[in-house]
């Protein structure tokens, strides 16, 4: 099936919604489409979706994980957007360098802390944010990130 110029149809032996279907293929599987996936996971996750579903994600995520040019990462997305008390984790905000709002200096070093994925400065600083880490995780992250991350 063809819906303004997005196929749908491609490799539907595999899966019903294909992402970068056609002849595309995913230029860009490790960008971060959301806080918690990839191009190449939500990939996966689209394999099982139809009709409407398919097709608004399909115009949400191809022009980012399937073009040749340059997207807008989703954190520079959401960075542009005002502070507001928008989570949209569960949890609240936890600031990475225990302060509004504040940045880390060294954004790149990956911090690593038990039951949470390693994650560089930055991502942790955005995790947090949008309230995907647990309170009671949150002081030992702003504890462990005030160094290397340059709180």
């Amino acid at each position: 099936m063809n819906i303004s110029g997005i196929d749908t149809s491609i490799r539907g032996d595999v899966c019903s919604c294909v992402l970068c279907g056609g002849m595309k293929f995913l230029q860009r599987p490790t960008l971060m489409v959301s806080t918690t996936q990839n191009c190449a996971e939500k990939a996966i996750d689209l394999c099982d979706t139809h009709g409407n579903v398919c097709f608004s994600a399909l115009k949400m995520y191809n022009t980012s994980c399937c073009s040749l040019e340059e997207p807008t990462h989703f954190y520079e997305r959401i960075e542009n957007e005002k502070y507001s008390d928008i989570k949209y984790g569960g949890y609240n905000i936890c600031w990475l360098c225990s302060k509004i709002n504040k940045k880390p200096t060294i954004k790149s070093m990956v911090i690593n802390i038990l039951s949470l994925q390693p994650g560089s400065c930055i991502q942790y600083y955005h995790y947090g944010r949008l309230g995907y880490i647990q309170p009671h995780i949150c002081s030992a992250l702003q504890a462990l990130a005030k160094v290397p991350c340059g709180c």
